[in-house]
C-alpha cells in the first residue's frame, strides 16, 4: 500500500495502482483544515487502509503545524483511539 496525499485529499493506492481509499480534508485557511470523509473500498474494508491513511495524514498535519476540525465519524473514532495525535485537533 502507497499512501499519497495533496491539500484536498489523502489515498491509498495498493501495487497495481489501484485506489483502496481516501479521505477529504479541504483547507480551511492558513492554519486549518476539516476532515470530513473517509472512505475505504470495500473490497479492502479490515485491513487498515482507513487508519493507516489516518495516521499517515496526522504525521502531515503535525509537520506543516495544521491543525483539525473533525466532523467524519471513522476520524473522530480514530483520534479517540489515538490520543497521542491530539495536537494537531482544534480546541
Amino acid at each position: 500500500m502507497e499512501i499519497k496525499s495533496n491539500r484536498s485529499r489523502t489515498w491509498a493506492v495498493d501495487e497495481d495502482g489501484r485506489k483502496m481509499g481516501e479521505i477529504d480534508h479541504p483547507i480551511l485557511g492558513d492554519s486549518s483544515v476539516t476532515i470530513h470523509h473517509t472512505e475505504v473500498d470495500p473490497a479492502y474494508k479490515g485491513q487498515g487502509v482507513a487508519g493507516a491513511m489516518m495516521e499517515n495524514y496526522a504525521e502531515q498535519l503535525r509537520k506543516e503545524g495544521r491543525r483539525a476540525i473533525v466532523t467524519c465519524s471513522y476520524a473522530k473514532d480514530w483520534f479517540n483511539k489515538h490520543p497521542e495525535y491530539s495536537d494537531v485537533l482544534m480546541k
